[in-house]
């Protein structure tokens, strides 16, 4: 693939992606890859989003104002980032209002990260899940500008707000986004929630649930 191939069809992109497409005909040298993205940086073809991780801009705008789009950029900080809590009530349209932040789950510690007035906050995956290596449990993949980003089910996401509601924003503004959810699989909203093995979390789910 060419590098302007690649570049229409990867909207947000990491190093390692990048470095992938290069290997396959055999131009993959680290000195290569770094000369190549310094050469689209400098011509205004890439904006550096952070260390290893791009966004390709429109020829003839300027870097500087092109919209990156915040869920693509979350979903490429980690190798398993998902979209989740409130993040995944908005990417799937049910959010009540929109955040100046993007929560995503990940069991790589990082550090805070903000891009243009927007915080991406993380968290680590409910322990219960770790212990069971359920963690991809309700996970969805979504299509994002042609790319595919991980995102928890609503279902999944009413257990986690409910659960850590700092992460899901004020109690009027978790209710309302739940509410406008058209239907749940009240099976797999009980089946989550029993993983959790948390009676606090099973409990706000019933009442929610009632």
């Amino acid at each position: 693939m060419k590098t302007a191939e690649f570049f229409a069809v990867h909207p947000v992109f990491t190093r390692k992606e990048f470095t992938a497409v290069l290997d396959a005909g055999g131009m993959a040298s680290r000195n290569a890859v770094t000369t190549l993205l310094q050469h689209h940086l400098r011509s205004g073809r890439l904006l550096l989003l952070r260390p290893g991780l791009y966004a390709v801009v429109q020829p003839g705008t300027d870097p500087a104002h092109w919209p990156v789009d915040m869920f693509l950029l979350s979903s490429r900080l980690t190798d398993d980032a998902v979209i989740s809590h409130h993040s995944a009530l908005e990417l799937l349209g049910y959010a009540y209002t929109t955040q100046q932040r993007v929560v995503i789950t990940t069991r790589h510690r990082m550090r805070p990260v903000q891009f243009r007035g927007v915080d991406v906050v993380t968290t680590q995956p409910p322990g219960a899940l770790v212990l069971q290596n359920a963690e991809s449990f309700l996970v969805d993949t979504v299509d994002r500008q042609g790319l595919d980003v991980k995102v928890t089910s609503p279902e999944r996401t009413l257990v986690d707000v409910l659960e850590r509601p700092r992460l899901g924003g004020s109690w009027e503004e978790i209710w309302r986004s739940l509410e406008s959810v058209p239907m749940y699989n009240v099976d797999q909203i009980i089946s989550y929630a029993k993983l959790l093995d948390n009676a606090t979390a099973v409990s706000k789910v019933g009442f929610f649930l009632e």
